[in-house]
């Protein structure tokens, strides 16, 4: 790449090195988090927010720059123009359909505008072009990590007018306070932020992180843009926290001080609300733990984190897959007896990364034996199409482990289209036909249900063409009884919260629950005589890939 990439990549390195475990108050400037935000018309009002970019080039390569717009609706809804950064009006030809989510409305996802209509961008295939609404903004402002040079960049927000083509990827309208709320505490979060990396903290995971709650890269992975300029220059270290949230973003309490009051208030909302979930999914699960029992086999959490460091090669590795609150959560914090992770049964999806939560299990014939939960990001998401899933989950497994021990999908009752073209693409990569013993099917929401709705629900599942494909039956060992059984790869189990629900069902469904943690249980500790390997090796101690 010549001199000028070299330096580029040692410099770059060097931060990595320098900056990535030490955290002061040094990396963030609170001083710019006020000034920017005291000052600016958009933050408390903006009705608009898009994911954006732009090319750049660096010396003698060449990458996309990313950024967020905010923008304050016109009263005035005859025009059919779009603005960016306050500057001249543009026009997009666009095609397609929209996508609602929960929080707001995403109504574009690759708008390519230009200052000049000459000039219209091809659409990345990642992006599929969507149609957008007519808009004219009074007010507009960037949020983005920029500066002179990567080693005095910094996340800012400003009103400075871009120039030049601009392709929006993600544009979500916001119509509540609620709505904003999200978006407005990732912003307090990152403005203020030093330590400019291309591969470990650039713009596109800032502008990633703020519009769609997931600190990822695409430019970063194989393929990628940056990917063939680091590839050979990383260390182990640093090629297992790509595309990780640093811990930079955790606020420290003297930063915390210096913050304006209001935005004070912001940022500890959600700490607040996060707080509370985790005490009512701790309640949860203590209640369905003290219905089920007493247990012939117990694992015992250990520890958590999102890069997989601690699975050892004796480390049984279970891998839930799923739809956006189908219970994989709930699921994991149930079989650990502790809310480890974040579970939330709505359509907002809670986990936009992947996480590794680690156990032992002790027994009647088992002892001290390691087990490795893997809770991905749902499928079929409120804001990530099924290719951003699925490029995020390929990612860190690849760049992790070498195969898991079980494949688990865990299912609302029954699968929409949508959902069984979502599960079909880790067949695929996967290669699952091949490993159909170990596969799993779990059918969530069935508390209380007869066991011919149970039947039909199994029945309706088995008529899948995906399911057909992995229709498995085997002889287990039955948890809690000791029989030996043959069992297909489907159980339906239900684990709601019982408080939410009158005493009197709760103690009626003891049973349900009992029966459904022995088939969940079952299903666990049933290890097959062949792991399902990652396709994508981890290369020797990840070098090669990183």
């Amino acid at each position: 790449m010549g001199n000028a990439v070299s330096s580029t990549v040692s410099s770059d390195l060097a931060r990595e090195r320098s900056s990535w475990v030490v955290q002061t108050a040094s990396h963030r400037n609170v001083a710019e988090i006020n000034y920017s935000i005291a000052n600016s018309v958009c933050f408390n009002r903006f009705t608009r927010i898009s994911l954006c970019s732009q090319p750049r080039t660096h010396g003698s390569f060449s990458y996309d720059h990313f950024f967020i717009q905010l923008e304050v609706a016109s009263t005035n809804t005859t025009t059919t123009t779009t603005t960016i950064a306050s500057t001249a009006t543009t026009t997009a030809a666009i095609t397609a359909t929209t996508d609602a989510t929960a929080t707001s409305s995403d109504t574009s996802n690759a708008i390519t505008l230009s200052s000049s209509s000459s000039s219209v961008q091809q659409q990345p295939d990642r992006w599929p072009p969507s149609q957008a609404a007519p808009y004219l903004a009074t007010a507009s402002e960037i949020v983005e990590f920029d500066g002179a040079d990567f080693e005095t960049a910094i996340v800012i927000l400003h009103s400075r007018p871009k120039f030049g083509p601009v392709i929006v990827h993600r544009l979500f309208e916001v119509t509540t306070d609620e709505d904003r709320l999200p978006f407005q505490q990732r912003i307090i979060e990152v403005i203020g932020f030093r330590d400019y990396s291309l591969f470990l903290r650039n713009c596109e995971h800032v502008a990633s992180y703020i519009a769609l709650k997931s600190w990822h890269s695409w430019q970063t992975e194989n393929g990628g843009t940056l990917h063939g300029l680091m590839v050979k220059t990383l260390t182990e270290d640093v090629g297992r926290s790509a595309n990780m949230v640093p811990s930079i973003l955790r606020w420290l309490p003297e930063q915390e001080e210096l913050l304006l009051p209001d935005l004070r208030a912001l940022l500890h909302e959600d700490i607040a609300k996060r707080a509370a979930a985790k005490r009512a999914e701790a309640a949860a699960v203590q209640s369905l733990q003290d219905l089920i029992g007493s247990k012939n086999f117990k694992f015992t959490y250990k520890s958590s984190d999102t890069d997989g460091r601690q699975i050892k090669p004796t480390t049984k590795v279970i891998l839930f897959l799923g739809p956006t609150g189908a219970g994989k959560s709930r699921i994991i914090n149930l079989l650990l007896g502790f809310p480890a992770a974040e579970s939330k049964t709505s359509a907002v999806s809670v986990t936009r990364t992947v996480n590794f939560y680690y156990a032992v299990l002790n027994g009647d014939t088992i002892k001290n034996m390691d087990y490795c939960f893997i809770d991905t990001v749902g499928l079929c998401d409120s804001v990530l199409t099924d290719n951003d899933v699925l490029g995020i989950v390929k990612f860190r497994l690849r760049n992790t482990i070498a195969a898991v021990d079980r494949v688990v999908f865990v299912i609302n009752q029954r699968l929409e289209k949508p959902q069984i073209d979502a599960i079909s693409s880790y067949v695929a990569w996967l290669h699952l036909k091949k490993y159909r013993d170990c596969v799993d099917f779990i059918m969530t929401r069935c508390e209380g249900m007869k066991p011919e709705t149970k039947a039909a629900l199994v029945e309706s599942l088995e008529s899948v063409s995906i399911y057909k494909d992995l229709k498995y039956a085997r002889e287990v060992t039955v948890f809690g009884g000791g029989e030996k059984v043959a069992v297909s790869n489907i159980c339906t189990v239900g684990f709601p919260n019982p408080d939410d629900y009158a005493p009197e069902v709760v103690r009626s469904w003891e049973l349900s629950f009992k029966e459904s943690y022995n088939s969940l249980m079952s299903a666990i500790l049933t290890m097959p005589n062949e792991r399902v390997v990652i396709r994508q090796e981890i290369l020797e101690k990840f070098c090669t890939l990183l």
